[in-house]
Order: structure tokens, then C-alpha cells, then sequence
């Protein structure tokens, strides 16, 4: 394959005066520029100062919409709105308790959380536990009040549609799935290093040969570059040139409050 001279690494290393420690994590963000997967996974290893750099939407990509905002909201709200809905009752016990309304509520939340709750348990080693617990209370706390006020409405002879109180029953049970299989580690940041790298490691086997090579020779002509011009001292440039794909920063410039093998294998 022709070597690349002219790819965004090697422009950075061309523009470059002041080289800066974090400088390394920029070389690289602009090596991996059209595989934003890698950026996103290398930015959890990133000073805050240059994330940025790694997670930005490569120019000209198209935006999220609207769907991709309204699912978590719809799943994160829903349960609180069913439950809410379901107090009406408590204080005016007269009425009939609206539980198909607030069963439907909680059937849609729980079919919104399903799609990622069934790819996280596929890909644990990639999911922030604390998250995904936090989520599972989210689901749990407010469809268990309601299923509680609902079955006391049933008792009461007050329950519109009894059988509802199935459904408010299922988005209880999707809460009690995500506490209960996504346990908290013992050590959070061990776990983290782990969790981080494991994603790193999917992201760089899901990138095509030829990508891979297009960014290695981007960077090689990058080194190339700041050889040429002495903006870096030649054992660094040494040190990076010995350094795998995609673990540049995190070998030249690593985070002090990050700790483990930088072993890319």
C-alpha cells in the first residue's frame, strides 16, 4: 500500500510549534478520524483537556434525531408518571383507580429498556454496573409503589382494569432484572480499566485492515514529520513509534489517576 503523507496526523505534526504531552492524544485522535468508535473508546482514557478531540462527530455526519433522545427519556420517565398517576388514588379513594392507564405506562417503559437491557447482558464486560443499577431503581422503585397503590385499588373494588397490574408488574420485574445481573464490583476502578479496555479492544477488531493500515501510515509519516522538524526529542519519537495502534496516548501521556497494563493484547 502507498504511504500516507498527507493524512490528518501528519498535517497536526506539520502545525505543531509547541509540542505539549497531551499533543500525543490530538496525533492520535486525528489518526483514527474517520473511525469515531476507536476516538469514542480511547476518550474514556483521555486527559479531560483533549476528549473533545476524541468524541466530536466527524464532520458532515448526520445528527442523532429525535428517537434516539425521546426512548431513554420515555424509559426513565414513565414509571415516575405511572406512579404518580396511581396517588390521585390514595387521596381520593372514592374514584376509580386508572391502573390499564398506568399498566400501559409501565408496559412501554419496560419495552423501551428491553432492546438494551437484552445488549448489555450479551456484552457485560462493556456496561458501567452503577449505571445500569441506577436504572434498574429507576424502574423498580416507581412501578412497586404503583403496583402496591393498584393492588390496594383491586382489594378496594376500586381497580378499573385488574389485569393491568400485570404489566406494572413487568416493568418491576425488568428493575429487579437489572439489580440483580449487574452486580457492583469490588474494586470500581479496577473494573473500570477493564470495562474500558475490553470496549477499546472491540472497537480496534471491528476497524478493516485497510483502515488500520491507512492510520498506521498516517502515523508513521506523522513521526516522520516531527523528526524532521525536532519539535520532539528523539527518544520519544522512538518510544511512540514502538507503541501498538491505538494505545499512542495512553503510552506517551497517561492520566496519573488511571492505573494498569497498557498491554494492548
Amino acid at each position: 500500500m502507498e504511504e500516507v503523507t498527507d493524512g490528518p496526523a501528519t498535517r497536526f505534526a506539520r502545525s505543531v510549534t509547541d509540542w505539549q504531552p497531551n499533543n500525543w492524544w490530538r496525533l492520535e485522535a486525528r489518526a483514527w478520524e474517520r473511525t469515531l468508535s476507536v476516538r469514542r473508546a480511547l476518550a474514556y482514557f483521555s486527559p479531560a483537556d483533549v476528549w473533545k478531540d476524541l468524541a466530536r462527530e466527524p464532520e458532515g455526519a448526520p445528527g442523532g434525531g429525535c428517537l434516539g433522545v425521546f426512548i431513554p427519556i420515555g424509559a426513565l420517565t414513565l414509571p415516575v408518571l405511572g406512579m404518580l398517576a396511581l396517588f390521585g388514588w390514595v387521596f381520593r379513594p372514592d374514584r376509580t383507580a386508572s391502573v390499564l392507564m398506568v399498566g400501559i405506562m409501565a408496559l412501554i417503559a419496560a419495552l423501551l429498556v428491553t432492546p438494551g437491557l437484552v445488549s448489555n447482558l450479551r456484552r457485560r464486560e462493556l456496561v458501567d454496573a452503577s449505571s445500569a443499577r441506577l436504572l434498574g431503581w429507576l424502574h423498580l422503585i416507581p412501578s412497586t409503589i404503583a403496583f402496591l397503590i393498584g393492588t390496594a385499588a383491586f382489594a378496594a373494588g376500586k381497580a378499573d382494569v385488574p389485569l393491568a397490574l400485570l404489566l406494572i408488574a413487568g416493568d418491576v420485574a425488568t428493575g429487579v432484572v437489572h439489580l440483580v445481573m449487574f452486580r457492583r464490583p469490588g474494586d470500581v476502578n479496577a473494573a473500570r480499566w477493564t470495562r474500558n479496555m475490553a470496549r477499546l479492544k472491540t472497537a480496534m477488531e471491528a476497524v478493516p485492515a485497510a483502515e488500520r493500515e491507512r492510520v498506521s501510515a498516517d502515523l508513521r509519516a506523522a513521526f516522520d514529520e516531527l523528526e524532521k522538524r525536532a519539535v520532539v526529542s528523539p527518544d520519544q519519537i522512538e518510544r511512540a513509534r514502538d507503541r501498538p495502534l491505538g494505545m499512542l496516548g495512553m503510552g506517551m501521556a497517561p492520566r496519573p489517576d488511571l492505573t494498569g497494563s497498557f498491554d494492548a493484547s
